[in-house]
């Protein structure tokens, strides 16, 4: 959806062969998958692009998927079959090899940028806070790989970190907190009239719009369209009026 309220919904032939698993990467890296122990095996993902996945060795005795950043940076193994798992991965800038002689080229750069420029060498930015999940797409489990800074709707709540040791700090998300309280407040109080949440929209219109290969198949507008939302702890009313 665009800043001005344009959605763009594309339709494109699905193949009738069936794959148990897809990977969406949702970042603007290049992701390469593969199936651990199967070295020669690798699939490449561009940035914010899908691929059907099946296993290159079905009867392992277990089923992991090592996922990559460029660089040999991993951001972890995971199992596919795990719905509903939620990690939080910041990975390093850069692979660390063998320390050595890149602390003294990292060295080096620093002595020449304060010869030319006089100033300290600007630190790089650290890596975004990527989300690693699991969901379940009908039959096919989706593992998808998405860009916090870029999608502020995937930031960690309430944060619980988590030992990791594949070189990537993760973090985990904490139970998610009740909104609304296990029992029903006294009538007499007055609380159960107090709103939780009130929601009122007003569009101007809504225009929605069927386009084939070559010209505009149909096209629907409503104008004049006002919704609300009211919640409160014993009851929740909903009104839409189009004028």
């Amino acid at each position: 959806v665009s800043a001005n309220g344009l959605a763009l919904v594309s339709f494109s032939h699905q193949p009738l062969a069936f794959s148990p698993f897809r990977i969406d990467n949702c970042t603007m890296e290049r992701l390469s998958v593969r199936q651990v122990g199967c070295q020669g095996e690798e699939d490449i993902l561009r940035p914010y692009s899908c691929l059907p996945y099946a296993w290159d060795e079905p009867t392992a005795v277990r089923l992991r998927l090592a996922v990559e950043l460029p660089g040999g940076r991993q951001l972890g193994l995971f199992n596919l079959d795990d719905v509903g798992l939620r990690t939080w991965v910041r990975p390093p800038q850069h692979a660390r090899a063998s320390s050595a002689s890149g602390d003294g080229l990292a060295s080096a750069l620093a002595r020449r940028w304060r010869a030319l420029t006089g100033e300290r060498m600007p630190v790089r930015a650290p890596s975004p806070l990527l989300l690693v999940m699991v969901d379940a797409d009908g039959p096919t489990r989706v593992l998808r790989v998405v860009d916090t800074q870029r999608h502020p709707m995937a930031m960690p709540q309430p944060l619980q970190r988590k030992p990791w040791t594949g070189g990537a700090s993760a973090i985990r998300q904490a139970p998610p907190v009740p909104v609304l309280p296990p029992a029903l407040p006294d009538h007499g109080s007055g609380g159960a009239k107090r709103p939780l949440l009130s929601v009122c929209v007003d569009l101007r219109g809504f225009g929605l719009s069927l386009v084939g290969r070559s010209e505009e198949l149909a096209y629907a507008l409503v104008s004049g369209l006002r919704a609300s939302l009211h919640v409160t702890q014993v009851r929740a009313r909903g009104d839409v009026v189009v004028s």
